[in-house]
């Protein structure tokens, strides 16, 4: 919803809206396959594709017996394959390369999100992880659901186990319940020839460690434009508006002030600024212009799944976060 139209900048105009918007997407052909040059494509990874080949996919009658029985002859990326409930799941394992791994020796443990996990993130967030540029972003948040070794739920006790991203998890284990970062353990235990499986019901994303220049901003000494300094002058010699002028300027907006100036004078736009100098377009929106902004709140990014914008601000995504901006 456009909730404030029509705050008119120096260089264009701003409409506050209420939800953060994700890119539509276009599907490359070989995404249901695998994103990798064909020239990376490992050992591991061709195997599991002959594997995929030679094993049709289990009826749902046979899924279900999967679940509670399931073979030890299969690993983990098998039994994924094999299982609807999977297909989202392991079609980014694939765009991430990771299929390969998963099929390896290990052991492994994962906390594997259902089909309907992933499609509870906000819409477009998974067909945007799954375009190429994205694929930092992608392996990261998948290497989040995967613990080196076999913990079967018996072995699980409330707590924190570190993930192969190197960011721990923390397991709750109460009143016969398991969660996952508050993710629910629905069904447990399926049994892998090289680890196990957990299914959960929400998908986790990776805590996130602020760099020093994130406030600031993250483009290189060398790189930052005369644009972006201008801006940076603009901010200092400009102190920020009290909540009684942030107001008045959404009603009636000053002419000489542009889109970077009358958000980092507003309160409500301190995650959007944030953002737009983490992606060096700080410089851009307070260049001739003219733009035409759909502008988050920051109760807008804020209502993203928790660890969301976080993970976006950090340097290794500035491709996805650019490319939401934009």
């Amino acid at each position: 919803n456009v909730i404030i139209p029509d705050v008119i900048a120096s260089n264009g105009v701003i409409h506050v809206i209420d939800a953060v918007l994700t890119p539509p997407f276009e599907e490359p052909a070989e995404v249901t396959e695998l994103t990798k040059p064909e020239e990376e494509i490992t050992e591991s990874d061709e195997e599991t594709s002959e594997q995929e080949e030679e094993e049709p996919a289990e009826t749902e009658e046979e899924s279900v017996e999967l679940e509670e029985e399931p073979a030890n002859d299969q690993n983990i990326v098998d039994i994924g394959a094999g299982d609807d409930q999977f297909s989202t799941l392991i079609t980014a394992l694939k765009a991430a390369g990771l299929a390969g791994t998963l099929s390896g020796e290990g052991p492994f443990t994962v906390f594997a999100p259902t089909n309907d996990a992933f499609a509870a993130l906000p819409e477009g967030t998974v067909e945007s992880l799954l375009q190429p540029k994205n694929v930092g972003a992608l392996t990261d948040i998948l290497q989040y659901h995967v613990v080196a070794g076999n913990a079967p739920s018996t072995s699980l006790t409330s707590g924190e186990i570190e993930t192969l991203n190197g960011d721990s998890v923390n397991v709750d284990v109460s009143d016969g319940r398991v969660t996952v970062n508050g993710a629910n353990v629905i069904i447990p235990d399926v049994i892998a020839s090289n680890g196990v499986i957990h299914v959960i019901d929400a998908v986790l994303t990776p805590p996130f460690e602020e760099p020093a220049e994130v406030t600031e901003l993250t483009k290189p000494e060398e790189e930052i434009t005369e644009s972006d300094e201008e801006t940076s002058e603009q901010e200092e010699e400009e102190p920020a508006e009290t909540e009684e002028e942030s107001v008045e300027l959404e009603e009636e907006p000053a002419n000489d002030q542009n889109i970077v100036d009358i958000g980092a004078g507003d309160d409500q736009f301190s995650t959007l600024i944030t953002a737009l100098k983490a992606a060096g377009l700080a410089g851009t929106l307070s260049g001739e212009g003219p733009f035409t902004v759909f502008a988050p709140t920051n109760d807008a990014f804020a209502a993203l799944p928790e660890g969301t914008v976080e993970s976006l601000l950090q340097p290794k995504n500035v491709g996805a976060l650019t490319d939401i901006l934009q």
